[in-house]
């Protein structure tokens, strides 16, 4: 029986150990294969993009180095045709710096085996030294230049030509290639050997591991071809393999022992299960109780609004006095805006848990929106007594690409949350470039901070407060209300941005909130501070007793060119105006707070005028917009003008540029007005939305959309006509015309879209105004739904519920922007000189300056390259190739802007911009670009004729 056994563990043991080196080579084989396909990557990764900087190759490559060590380098080559040389253009790891931009040498080994590679256009395997190569030292593992490294090369080309664009490149430590696969504790198993033969018949010696055993029948060879290189592996087992192998008390003990190791495994396993087991349950109990607490708040968030609602509707219906029901409708707007955020945030949420929110990412002022939102919270900060301060760093970033109404989501949440808990004291949102992490050039990192003095958090809130159906105060009792999904929707849009969230804060003390997001810069756009001639060294000073005020706005005013001090006391500005007249360095201009502790606004106002000689300085108020007083009673005070708070940075330089223009022309004793955004601001804006002329069509099945809009319309002096659905649309079309038409998407009968397209075809066949929009009204505010609606034929796009300044805003400005005629046109008129519309005088005028007197010789190759251009796209897109007509579009586009043809380079934009939305899998096809070229063959046509007459 002894003998049996013993019989039987012998053949189990070559058994394994045939199994062991048989598993180990393919191993080797399939790295190797990994190795190759990583080479793969890089060449797909550089026809796809036009060019690779060093992050996108860093980020691209970094899993490849995160799971696999045995990698020295890996990188790409690149080839410049026109001097047949090749340089090293990436490599990483980023400690391999130093060599990139170098040439490679001719007649070295290096330069051969690129040679070699593009000679048999695919992936070529070689064996050498990197002292071979003279690219030493580079090793991301511990080894020596000396030792044996497998070199990779994959050549890339493109075109019909098959032009060489690079060659991919790895380079890989053979002993931590081998190591990889083989594992530490299988070297106490077997011993191997691997030589190489090269396409001479040289054998070479590539590695070794331990001593090969002439141990029949357990020695096992393998062989791999690559490329010219055979691969030589043989594996012997090692002499404490044999020993456990020819031992049958060993084996017996091994035997025991795996038993005992299961049984303890499995016991283990068994009690992991089980604490994994109670915190699932634990998390799951966590999970309902959250869910419970959040359908209960619910509950009563959405009932509070929803009684002020019915309630108020129904005094309403009994109310007499206009005053009293004035204020009944701000409860029901007021109650209507809460129940819409709460629904705008469920359905945020339920979006982002489907993965269904996308971002559309387009050209943003970014300083022009922080503006925007401060000026919006401003009103709940007033109704508060809590001071609002927006501070844009000087120098920062003004111009991105994002997605504008997911920014205002972001900082909106943020703002509101600061107020909603700051009882006293000040809000302040501020934008500062975070100069401490590395960017592109074309890319930069913005930190936007929000902080309060309000009634901040506990640390175990702080934990929390980012998580799903969460809020600090999650009781019955809760004073500040909410969903307890803002700041959860908040932390996923600025991840899915690509950013950080972070808060900090102090019970009774307030909190910190900071975001920080890598942008896209936008560099079309550029804005310069304004610097006025007027203000140059005016002297000017600066009281607030808000440290953060007086910082931002000295900042703006030493921009603009003036000298700035600032007071954060009434005293203190006494003392330093009266001061300065005793050095005859007066202050020309004063900017004073309102709101100020022991001598107010006012109060330090008429303090100034008391003292004979500072009567002749110009007082600037800073109040709140929305202040009661009227202008008279401004005047009578001692200002000269008053500027709306939170301070406006676009706009605050101009306006005090005007201000200080009319004091100095004798305007002393009356107010001077400027459009800052303050009191009767939106007054007069709604006088000057009157369409008294216009003919305005809507097309909505909706009764109280309807009655809605009719009103709004109204308010305009618009006529209008009102429809249920998109065929009576047509018809009402074809009875008349109209300047607008407003059409609700999803309608009976026939619903937006169609009617849009039936509009189009419309005038085509020149039965309707050509000139005449389609604004679209959709429920709907996925991405995408935009795009729908300019496919249709529409010109615009609102989504429901529309909002009464939204619809003028839209109404006002394409009506205006187009000819209001009664009667259908014959004909498109023509403008009256078409060289100014196609060509652009200024960029004309600097090609010529740079050009001189080759600038004629300079259009006739441009247009030629145009023509050239056009006719590459319409190759492209006949073989339903859109992608190859991406780059002639760009080119075209960049040309024709150089050279002043701005009218064909926004068509050749649309044409790029277009293609590169199909190809990504955004809608449309090659007929698609093909009627936008016909746009564009008509305009290269009109603006070859606008340069002969030129040059005529």
């Amino acid at each position: 029986m002894s003998w049996m056994a013993l019989n039987a563990q012998q053949k189990r043991a070559e058994e394994s150990f045939r199994s062991f080196a048989s598993q180990s080579f393919t191993g080797v084989l399939r790295n190797l294969y990994w190795h190759e396909d990583v080479l793969e990557n890089i060449k797909n990764l550089y026809l796809a993009s036009e060019a690779v900087d060093d992050q996108e190759f860093s980020i691209f490559t970094q899993s490849s180095f995160s799971n696999h060590g045995s990698f020295d380098a890996l990188g790409w080559i690149s080839f410049n045709d026109k001097k047949d040389e090749f340089y090293w253009r990436q490599i990483e790891p980023n400690t391999h710096s130093r060599f990139k931009g170098r040439r490679i040498i001719p007649d070295t080994a290096l330069y051969d085996m690129v040679h070699t590679a593009i000679d048999k256009r695919e992936i070529t395997h070689f064996l050498g030294t990197l002292e071979d190569v003279l690219f030493k030292d580079i090793h991301r593992i511990s080894g020596g230049d000396q030792q044996y490294h497998l070199f990779l090369f994959k050549p890339v080309f493109v075109g019909e030509n098959n032009e060489l664009l690079g060659i991919a490149f790895s380079i890989l430590d053979f002993e931590y290639f081998v190591r990889e696969v083989v594992g530490s504790e299988d070297f106490q198993t077997y011993a191997i050997d691997v030589t190489a033969q090269n396409s001479t018949g040289t054998s070479i010696n590539v590695y070794q591991f331990g001593d090969l055993l002439d141990a029949a029948p357990y020695r096992y060879s393998f062989t791999a071809r690559l490329s010219d290189l055979n691969l030589f592996v043989e594996y012997s087992p090692t002499k404490t393999f044999l020993a456990e192998g020819h031992t049958y008390i060993a084996f017996i003990i091994f035997l025991a022992f795996l038993a005992l190791t299961a049984a303890v495994l499995y016991m283990w396993q068994m009690k992991m299960m089980a604490s994994k087991l109670v915190n699932v349950t634990q998390k799951a109990e966590e999970a309902n109780r959250l869910k419970s607490d959040f359908l209960a708040t619910m509950s009563h968030e959405i009932r509070t609004p929803m009684n002020g609602i019915l309630g108020m509707a129904e005094l309403i219906m009994d109310a007499k006095p206009s005053q009293q029901i004035s204020g009944y409708s701000q409860i029901i707007i007021n109650s209507g805006e809460t129940l819409q955020q709460i629904v705008d945030d469920i359905l945020d949420f339920s979006k982002i848990e489907a993965g269904r929110l996308e971002l559309d990412p387009m050209p943003v002022d970014l300083l022009d929106l922080v503006d925007e939102l401060a000026s919006l919270y401003s009103v709940k900060a007033r109704d508060k007594a809590v001071e609002l301060v927006a501070h844009y760093a000087p120098g920062t970033e003004q111009f991105i690409y994002a997605d504008p109404s997911r920014m205002r989501q972001i900082i909106g949440n943020l703002l509101s949350n600061a107020i909603k808990f700051t009882d006293k004291g000040h809000v302040i949102i501020s934008i500062d470039e975070d100069r401490m992490k590395a960017m592109p050039e074309d890319k930069v990192s913005l930190k936007i901070k929000v902080a309060d003095t309000g009634i901040g958090m506990s640390e175990g809130a702080q934990k929390c407060i980012f998580e799903k159906f969460s809020q600090a105060d999650n009781s019955t009792t809760r004073k500040y209300g909410g969903t307890g999904l803002g700041l959860s929707i908040t932390k996923s849009l600025v991840h899915m941005m690509g950013g950080e969230i972070s808060v900090s804060s102090v019970e009774g003390h307030g909190s910190e909130f900071i975001v920080t997001i890598p942008f896209t810069r936008n560099r079309e756009e550029a804005h310069s501070a304004a610097k006025p001639a007027v203000l140059q060294n005016i002297r000017v000073l600066v009281v607030d007793d808000l440290p953060i005020v007086c910082q931002l706005v000295s900042e703006q005013l030493r921009v603009a060119g003036m000298e700035c001090s600032v007071a954060e006391s009434g005293a203190e500005a006494l003392m330093k105006m009266q001061r300065a007249y005793k050095d005859k360095k007066p202050y020309d201009i004063v900017i004073l707070d309102y709101l100020m502790p022991v001598m107010n606004g006012e109060m330090l106002a008429r303090a100034i005028n008391d003292v004979p000689y500072l009567r002749d300085t110009c007082l600037i108020l800073m109040t709140a917009a929305g202040n009661s007083f009227s202008d008279d009673i401004f005047a009578e005070k001692g200002f000269s003008a008053y500027i709306a708070k939170p301070v406006a940075q676009q706009k605050f330089v101009e306006s005090l540029a005007v201000i200080w223009e009319k004091y100095q022309l004798g305007y002393r004793d009356v107010l001077i007005r400027v459009d800052t955004g303050g009191i009767r601001r939106e007054y007069k804006e709604s006088e000057s939305l009157k369409l008294p002329d216009a003919n305005i069509l809507v097309a909505e099945d909706n009764l109280v959309n309807q009655v809605f809009i009719k009103e709004i319309l109204e308010e305009m002096d618009a006529s209008y006509t009102v429809v249920s659905n998109g065929k009576e649309a047509i018809n009402a079309l074809r009875r008349r015309s109209y300047d607008l038409v407003i059409m609700d998407c999803l309608m009976p009968v026939m619903d937006g879209f169609e009617a849009s397209r039936q509009i189009v075809e419309l005038k085509e066949q020149a039965k309707i105004r050509s000139d005449m929009p389609v604004v679209a009204l959709t429920a709907n505010a996925m991405k995408g739904d935009r795009e729908k609606c300019l496919e249709a034929g529409m010109q615009d796009y609102l989504a429901k519920p529309v909002r009464k300044r939204e619809l003028q805003d839209v109404v006002y400005r394409l009506v205006v922007g187009k000819p209001l005629v009664s009667e259908m046109p014959s004909h498109i008129p023509q403008p009256a000189n078409l060289e100014d519309e196609v060509l652009d005088d200024k960029a004309v005028e600097d090609a010529r300056n740079v050009l001189k007197d080759k600038y004629f010789e300079t259009v006739d190759v441009y247009i030629d390259n145009c023509h050239e251009r056009v006719a590459e796209i319409n190759a492209a897109l006949e073989k339903g190739d859109v992608e190859a007509a991406i780059r002639p579009a760009h080119s075209l586009k960049s040309t024709s802007n150089q050279m002043g043809a701005l009218r064909l380079g926004d068509l050749a934009k649309l044409v790029e911009y277009k293609a590169k939305s199909i190809v990504a899998g955004e809608g449309g096809d090659a007929a698609t670009i093909q009627k936008l070229m016909v746009a564009v063959e008509g305009m290269l046509n009109e603006t070859e004729r606008a340069f002969e007459r030129r040059a005529a």
